[in-house]
């Protein structure tokens, strides 16, 4: 099972690498970690971003055209006591890519919690363990999570046809799907 699991890994971050040496091609299947990876190459070169910074990325509502996706910075992630690794999960993300000294983080409901992930959230003190303990009756009401309505996110708008072709807007709202940005998808 290590074997598989290392040879997996070691096909991503071929993957990664050839796709920012080499023009992106668009490869069908899993196409959500291709677009992720794309838009990652994209704002590590062009945004301004805190190194050693950590960045989720998060899949919004798709258009029939559009893939969305919005980079927020984390202020932590709190597992349940089901979230246990080798398992898949919904509560945090289980995919990542080190990439120019930041951390970006995203979820695959297909893909399962690993240790590697979790020894990078715990070196940049990201797991937070209130609703393990409110489940095991530890504590009765975890701390509230406060959040800033004028922070602004990343939002990227990809074409489905031709991932290549993208839109980036900085916006403290998320869009309505009718709202969202008209793109010319032909090459």
């Amino acid at each position: 099972m290590k074997s598989i699991f290392k040879i997996s890994i070691g096909f991503f971050i071929l993957t990664i690498i050839s796709c920012v040496k080499m023009p992106i091609k668009k490869v069908e299947n899993n196409i959500n970690n291709q677009v992720i990876n794309n838009i990652i190459y994209d704002f590590a070169n062009k945004e301004k971003y805190k190194k050693n910074g950590t960045y989720q990325i998060i899949e919004l509502e798709e258009s029939d055209k559009l893939y969305c996706y919005m980079f927020v910075k984390p202020q932590f992630y709190s597992p349940r006591m089901s979230d246990t690794i080798e398992v898949t999960t919904a509560s945090f993300p289980t995919r990542y890519l080190k990439f120019k000294k930041a951390l970006f983080v995203w979820n695959d409901f297909e893909y399962p919690i690993s240790k590697d992930l979790l020894k990078e959230y715990s070196k940049r003190n990201l797991i937070d363990s209130s609703l393990i303990k409110e489940e095991k009756g530890v504590i009765s009401n975890r701390p509230l999570i406060t959040t800033n309505e004028k922070t602004k996110a990343v939002f990227y708008y990809v074409c489905k046809d031709n991932p290549t072709r993208f839109i980036k807007l900085i916006n403290n709202k998320v869009l309505n799907i009718i709202d969202y940005p008209v793109i010319d998808c032909k090459e």
